[in-house]
């Protein structure tokens, strides 16, 4: 069973390996001609986006400086910039940290759902990274020494 479970784990990494590897990067380019479409995006092969990376930048609250981790409520001013509850309630904040519009108002903040949806799925996908199910799988082996050794020290202090 355990063996069944490393071979998935091993499968898994390997096409996260292979996604990165193939990734490609969208660049913009003109385009001229009898058509008035200006623009096409085009994918070309450069180095690897590293998603996860760029996602954990944009889920950083700039004022607080922490992760938008779920449950979270995350707000944005008029012109879009994004804050956590926390920063929110906080009583010195009264103009946006980013833009410095002044937050006052019914309307001056508004929930950002979809940044909260991006935020839930981003974490969620994360707790079930190869590297933490491998650990679980790890963890919960009752042959690993480290697991046994674990045992015997809470059976000794019960």
């Amino acid at each position: 069973m355990i063996t069944k479970q490393v071979r998935k784990v091993k499968i898994v990494d390997e096409e996260i390996r292979q996604i990165n590897e193939s990734w490609t990067t969208l660049t913009v380019m003109p385009l001229l001609g009898i058509s008035q479409i200006y623009m096409l995006l085009r994918p070309t092969p450069q180095a690897p986006i590293q998603i996860s990376q760029y996602l954990r930048r944009t889920l950083n609250v700039p004022f607080c400086l922490e992760d938008m981790k779920p449950p979270i409520k995350i707000f944005q001013c008029l012109n879009g910039h994004v804050m956590c509850d926390t920063c929110k309630s906080h009583p010195e904040v009264i103009t946006c940290p980013t833009c410095r519009v002044p937050l006052v108002g019914v309307n001056s903040l508004m929930r950002n759902l979809p940044m909260e949806k991006l935020a839930r799925s981003y974490y969620n996908k994360l707790d079930g990274s190869p590297a933490l199910v491998r650990k679980r799988l790890r963890d919960n082996d009752p042959y690993n020494s480290l697991n046994i050794v674990r045992s015997r020290i809470r059976k000794s202090n019960d």
